[in-house]
């Protein structure tokens, strides 16, 4: 009876300091998005649900400066308006692992809109082990205030969701999770499908809040590393995911702070990866198999100057853009030089390079290019254009393309500023004309071609590379839209402009035109719809240029991602004989290369918010040499056949 009565496991006994009243977690949190007991001191029960305090053993060393505590089985109070969850900040080591009953008592604040328990001097183990609850399965689309209801608890993401956002990942560690819409595979902007004025696009948007939620990864502290992916790993090159992939069955801490919800992971999720991005760009060949003569593709080259510091601009003294140093440099070079060589085109449309009456950014690439692939690549030599510090720029292979005609550019304040603001808005447009290289031989510009002549016309295509004005800074009402974002009327007005200028022949040839660039518009903004109106204005008439990338559909063809939101910012639109007509050059096919958009910063050339392990996760590929995503088009020059 005494071997027995000392094996014996008597339950644990309930610490006395935790058998005195305390209030409970619901009568804490309240049924509104501010507890009732906000700046009182208060004394709460629970059981630890997770504890984010920089654990060693944790190789992510993950720290709120708090832990979590639940409402002990059995004493929630049945509402489901109230939490029954806690973060309680406290700096001293939890005495008690997860699943242990503790005693608090601190000062209800609401920190950044999260109920929290602050000022703890002491966190009492009460003895016993209860064990966390089970996490509330949280399911989007739910309306935010909803959320309040599950402050401070546990949850589980069981929905295939898509990784939407992540231009904070390298500095915050988190990513945006969202539920597409109507069946797509990732969240689209609105005016991608509809026009500003269509009421499903602010339907659209106003859904889009009900169906995204924050990964966190468990930290306050920037430019975290190691960076923590979602399933639970570091993030390397080995290891990474893409926007589009679909991250399952997240489970952590729902938590409220700058702004957003956010779910802080206690385990690792399931990373589904979509179809990874070809290492080849896509065919833009004839339907049959049959290879274009030309090849043109066009990249916003994310701001590439070859000088740092603060004289750049045409006139000097403006800030210089991209690279911070000569090791940024060397970096974000070799990444665009890999980009634009794995292209595989014969003439380049470039947007963001440095602005300099030597054309010098220009200059630097078509040198790397040659490097790179042996092949004469020259840059069109214009020098400064406008007076913004970012530019276009056309590079082309002579042996394969002969320029044709004169160079132009479109500066004109009515095309610049149509607004009359005093400032130039649209960045200058460029043009050169182009014609196949007669037996594969370099050329100069081609004296054998007349400009004025029908042959110029018949053998050549007009390359028009273009930079609307950005949505970013305002350009004042009834210039800017709330679903198009800043200086809508701006860019509207600027391609109207546009095609008046090419209706009169600006290169002297008469050739129909391509129209490139990052034009800072989606599909169905005002800018596009002017545009493939035509110069008449009129929609649905004979002179109506044709949208190339729209054959695919416009819930597929993206190119940039802002916000959480997929759109394409970036066109090719061709004059209706370049598609139509039967003799001279015509348009085989378009296609975008997603190797940059999807990509997380963190792979970038760009050494900001990122600590020495970080900066390692680089390779001088092409893959985000840029934030936009490049487009293809092919061109016959022997009368074949156009795109189905």
């Amino acid at each position: 009876m005494l071997l027995a009565s000392a094996c014996a496991q008597d339950p644990p006994a309930l610490d006395p300091r935790c058998e005195a009243g305390a209030t409970a977690i619901h009568a804490v949190q309240g049924d509104g998005p501010t507890s009732p007991l906000e700046n009182r001191r208060t004394t709460v029960q629970g059981v630890v649900t997770a504890a984010f305090q920089g654990d060693p053993a944790d190789p992510f060393r993950r720290d709120l400066g708090g832990i979590y505590l639940h409402t002990p089985g059995g004493e929630d109070d049945g509402d489901p308006a109230t939490s029954e969850g806690l973060f309680v900040e406290t700096r001293a080591p939890a005495p008690a692992p997860v699943g242990a009953l503790v005693r608090v008592s601190g000062t209800v604040v609401e920190a950044y809109g999260m109920t929290t328990l602050t000022g703890v001097r002491e966190v009492v183990d009460c003895g016993v082990r209860p064990g966390p609850p089970a996490p509330t399965a949280l399911r989007l689309p739910v309306d935010p205030a909803d959320l309040e209801a599950l402050e401070g608890m546990p949850v589980r993401l069981p929905q295939a969701l898509v990784i939407a956002e992540y231009f904070d990942y390298d500095r915050f560690g988190e990513i945006v999770l969202a539920l597409p819409q109507d069946g797509l595979d990732r969240p689209l902007e609105a005016t991608q499908r509809f026009a500003p004025t269509d009421p499903r696009a602010a339907a659209w948007e106003a859904a889009q809040d009900r169906r995204r939620i924050v990964l966190d990864d468990g930290r306050n502290d920037q430019n975290p590393s190691p960076v923590r992916h979602p399933n639970g790993e570091v993030f390397t090159l080995e290891n990474r995911f893409r926007g589009g992939d679909v991250v399952r069955d997240a489970t952590g801490m729902l938590h409220y702070a700058y702004g957003d919800w956010r779910v802080h992971p206690t385990a690792p999720a399931e990373h589904l990866p979509r179809a990874r991005t070809p290492s080849v760009p896509p065919a833009v060949g004839a339907a049959d198999g049959t290879p274009p003569d030309v090849v043109v593709a066009a990249m916003n080259v994310q701001n590439y100057f070859v000088d740092v510091g603060d004289d750049c601009g045409p006139s000097g003294g403006m800030d210089c853009r991209g690279a911070d140093d000569a090791r940024e440099l060397d970096r974000q070079r070799a990444k665009l030089v890999a980009a634009l060589a794995a292209l595989d085109a014969d003439v380049l449309a470039l947007v963001e390079l440095q602005n300099a009456p030597d054309d010098r950014a220009a200059a630097d690439l078509a040198a790397g290019l040659r490097a790179a692939t042996g092949a004469p690549w020259r840059h069109v030599a214009v020098g400064a254009m406008g007076t913004d510090a970012i530019a276009q720029a056309i590079l082309y292979r002579p042996d394969v393309v002969a320029p044709v005609g004169t160079p132009a550019v479109l500066d004109d304040v009515r095309f610049t500023d149509p607004r009359a603001t005093g400032r130039g808005k649209n960045r200058p447009a460029l043009a050169w004309s182009f014609a196949p290289a007669r037996d594969g031989h370099e050329s100069d510009p081609d004296p054998a071609l007349d400009p004025a002549s029908d042959a110029a016309a018949e053998a050549a295509v007009t390359i028009v590379v273009n930079h609307l004005k950005s949505k970013g800074s305002s350009c004042g009402p009834g210039d800017d839209g709330p679903l198009q974002g800043s200086c809508a009327g701006t860019r509207t007005d600027g391609v109207r402009a546009l095609l008046a200028w090419l209706a009169q022949d600006p290169t002297g040839v008469d050739a129909p035109w391509l129209v490139l660039g990052d034009l800072n518009a989606y599909p169905k903004e005002d800018p596009i719809a002017a545009l493939l109106a035509g110069p008449d204005g009129a929609p649905a008439t004979a002179d109506d240029p044709v949208d190339l990338l729209a054959g695919e559909g416009v819930d597929r063809v993206t190119t940039f991602v802002f916000d959480g939101r997929f759109g394409r910012l970036d066109h090719a639109v061709a004059h209706p004989d370049l598609v139509t007509r039967s003799g001279g050059p015509r348009v085989t096919g378009a296609a975008v290369w997603p190797i940059n958009a999807p990509e997380v910063d963190l792979i970038d050339y760009d050494l900001s918010y990122k600590g020495p392990a970080e900066a390692d996760l680089y390779a001088p590929d092409p893959f985000r040499a840029s934030d936009h995503d490049p487009v293809r088009v092919g061109l016959a020059f022997d009368g074949g056949r156009a795109p189905d």
